[in-house]
């Protein structure tokens, strides 16, 4: 497909883990190693330029090369995603805001009856949860370590530079206050004390040697995620065997640290030996239907097939079956990706234009746009790291005591440097509302 469009090159897609993700790319970075095109949020892809392993992509770059990725995202977009004047990234055509509330397994909700529709707000959720563990006590009701930004939903919490390790935050409903130290703020820890009483009563699933996302997605054992979502959401992760469906706790999208500086973005590694051909392979993956439909799901009539009408569908195994849940957000300009089957059942078949009125609508809090610059501090940024590795698990997932941990997890990250980092950051911060 791409040679046929005078591109001349060979084109191989390797996944790799997210556990291992920004470890395995720093180290091909400071190896040498050559390859080509990855993705990450803009935020770290911004990291990576600190330390020269990122393709600078220049004005004459992007009118020579990259002219459908600025036509189908804007140039205002492609410049929200510079880093001190410098372009490192092209922008994917995705959501530029969240929604925050619950998706869940509907045909579990209407075996056990459960009344989702009376979900307004985090407590709603007890009624839910006890109903279901009585009537069905092999089904989790809620699988916190998975949930997509859970302290988002429930504490309004949004992890500075989208990096929660570095423990810095800000508040989504009043960010007044600038940034602060996520463990100390009074609403995470209201949470934490929500999911650490889910725990005690046997609403969670807290196995971390199993695969939960499986449990959730594809074998309905694990009833819904708190998370933070997007039009399309649900039917993203709906498949042939296994339909979700969602309650917002708000109905009006909120930008955060995940969207901006231009949330989702593909950039070159600096040892790619041919940036003008990865170019052309990005423009074409924003320009041509075909081949962002071959990176989301596969080679038709074998990964997936099309009506007449080109309704896409897909069974329970394949590379669509595996992979559309990650691939459909994170490749290049995904408004113009074949609609699926589960989009046009569900009043999606207009997606692309839904998005697009989803991000123009969202509320913008005072700190959009706002990036810290963490490559002074870098030794504070990894004991806090290592320090955030030692205690998120266990309390994400309601196994310890809220208050003693926290105190000394607190206790550790206050030795690690955090003060150092709010008292930059919040530095950082007001220049950065002095320049607007």
């Amino acid at each position: 497909m791409l040679n046929d469009a005078g591109i001349d090159v060979d084109f191989e897609i390797k996944w790799m883990s997210w556990s291992n993700y920004d470890q395995t790319i720093s180290n091909m970075i400071s190896s040498g190693e050559e390859f080509d095109i990855f993705n990450r949020d803009i935020a770290n892809i911004n990291n990576y330029a600190l330390n020269g392993g990122i393709y600078e992509i220049t004005d004459e770059d992007l009118e020579n090369y990259l002219p459908g990725v600025v036509e189908a995202m804007g140039q205002s977009l492609v410049d929200n995603c510079r880093y001190n004047g410098a372009l490192y990234a092209t922008p994917v055509a995705h959501e530029f805001a969240q929604w925050r509330g619950v998706y869940y397994n509907a045909a579990i909700a209407e075996e056990y009856d459960l009344d989702m529709e009376s979900v307004k707000s985090i407590d709603d959720l007890d009624a839910i949860f006890e109903k279901l563990h009585e009537q069905a006590p092999d089904i989790y009701p809620l699988d916190t370590k998975n949930s997509e930004n859970i302290l988002m939903v429930m504490a309004d919490e949004d992890d500075v530079n989208r990096t929660p390790n570095m423990c810095l935050g800000m508040d989504l409903a009043d960010d007044a206050g600038g940034v602060y130290n996520i463990w100390q703020n009074e609403k995470v820890v209201k949470a934490l004390h929500k999911i650490r009483e889910w725990n005690e009563k046997g609403y969670l699933f807290t196995d971390t040697t199993a695969d939960g996302n499986t449990m959730f997605l594809k074998e309905g054992k694990i009833f819904c995620h708190i998370a933070r979502m997007k039009p399309g959401t649900v039917e993203q992760y709906s498949s042939s065997s296994i339909t979700f469906k969602k309650v917002l706790f708000d109905e009006t999208s909120t930008q955060t640290f995940c969207d901006f500086p231009g949330g989702w973005g593909n950039a070159i590694s600096g040892t790619c030996s041919d940036p003008v051909a990865a170019m052309k392979v990005i423009n074409f993956a924003y320009t041509n239907r075909d081949f962002i439909d071959l990176l989301v799901m596969g080679e038709k009539d074998v990964d997936y097939t099309a009506d007449g009408d080109g309704v896409v569908s897909w069974g329970d195994t394949g590379y669509a079956a595996d992979r559309y849940g990650d691939a459909c957000w994170q490749m290049g300009n995904h408004y113009i990706n074949s609609v699926t089957q589960s989009q046009k059942d569900t009043g999606l078949s207009d997606l692309g234009s839904q998005m697009k009125e989803f991000n123009d609508s969202a509320a913008s809090p005072k700190h959009v746009g706002f990036y810290f610059d963490s490559s002074a501090y870098t030794a504070e940024v990894a004991a806090i790291a290592n320090t955030y590795g030692e205690y998120y698990t266990s309390l994400i997932l309601g196994e310890v005591d809220v208050d003693a941990t926290l105190e000394e997890f607190n206790e550790n990250l206050k030795a690690n440097g955090i003060e150092t980092l709010l008292d930059a950051a919040n530095e950082q911060y007001q220049s950065f509302l002095s320049s607007k």
